[in-house]
């Protein structure tokens, strides 16, 4: 199950998502649509144990941070392997995420 942490940093939300990744999930959908109408909104992905990952692939996964995307939202991907980050760029997707190491180097609202 999606773990949903939600966080403000000055005009910025930023929404931490751990333990897998569903981008359908009715508490994400809404939080998503409510700061579409204004601020600025960031999406950090956890994934070092993503349930999603190990049950549907990696493609699934990437597909999911996709269709985030069409919330204009910016996406940091925490504690992603090299073999992942690899992956995503022989998808050549990985333009569209900012991968970060740890939680420590997420963006913030400076």
């Amino acid at each position: 199950m999606q773990k949903i942490i939600t966080e403000e940093r000055g005009d910025n939300l930023v929404i931490l998502l751990q333990n897998d990744l569903d981008a359908s999930d009715q508490q994400l959908a809404h939080q998503l649509q409510r700061t579409r109408h204004g601020g600025h909104l960031s999406i950090l992905v956890d994934c070092a144990s993503l349930e999603c990952i190990k049950t549907l692939g990696f493609c699934h996964f990437v597909n999911q941070l996709l269709l985030l995307k069409v919330y204009e939202v910016d996406i940091a991907l925490l504690n992603l392997s090299q073999k992942q980050q690899h992956i995503l760029r022989l998808l050549q997707v990985e333009p569209f995420f900012h991968v970060i190491p740890d939680l420590g180097e997420a963006p913030s609202s400076e």
